[in-house]
């Protein structure tokens, strides 16, 4: 199975749910009536898709069979993932080994890793010489371009964000 995303929040009151995307995935390939999984530590539940949007940057699931708040509630903290043979959910090329640099331009290393353990997704840079590592969020406001011909990510960042780490 494929990872795409995790359910973070409920939205509206019509059993939409916010998702934080796996970078690795286009999800706006994804077309109604596709069967997903939703996994928790206890359950596996299957669900079919009835759309995705996205809402001022934010990725919303509309499931079949969801239709209000309260049944949207039962699902915050699941993960979705697809059937590895499922070709509408199609995974783009991925970001590791990709160069970020920030909208000045300043090199800050290339991606090592993509860690999403979490709700948010976070982009690991190593810098040139391989001695610092950034965790970047991976989030609309932080991560303006992705460039896979030129295997570049531009970013955003806030003040202090390269000196977490130390």
């Amino acid at each position: 199975m494929i990872f795409v995303g995790k359910i973070v929040k409920t939205r509206g009151n019509k059993g939409e749910v916010a998702v934080a995307p796996s970078p690795h995935f286009d999800l706006s390939n994804s077309r109604r009536d596709e069967k997903i999984f939703l996994i928790s530590k206890k359950h596996q539940i299957d669900k079919y898709i009835e759309y995705i949007r996205d809402v001022n940057g934010s990725c919303i699931f509309k499931f079949k069979d969801i239709d209000s708040i309260s049944q949207a509630l039962k699902f915050i903290g699941y993960s979705i993932f697809t059937d590895e043979n499922a070709d509408t959910m199609t995974p783009v090329l991925s970001i590791v080994d990709f160069k970020v640099l920030d909208v000045k331009g300043t090199l800050w290393g290339r991606v090592r890793a993509v860690d999403s353990t979490a709700a948010q997704h976070l982009v690991e840079v190593v810098d040139n010489n391989n001695d610092k590592l950034i965790h970047v969020p991976f989030v609309p406001s932080i991560v303006i371009e992705i460039d896979h011909n030129e295997r570049r990510i531009i970013i955003d960042p806030p003040d202090g964000l390269s000196n977490l780490n130390r």
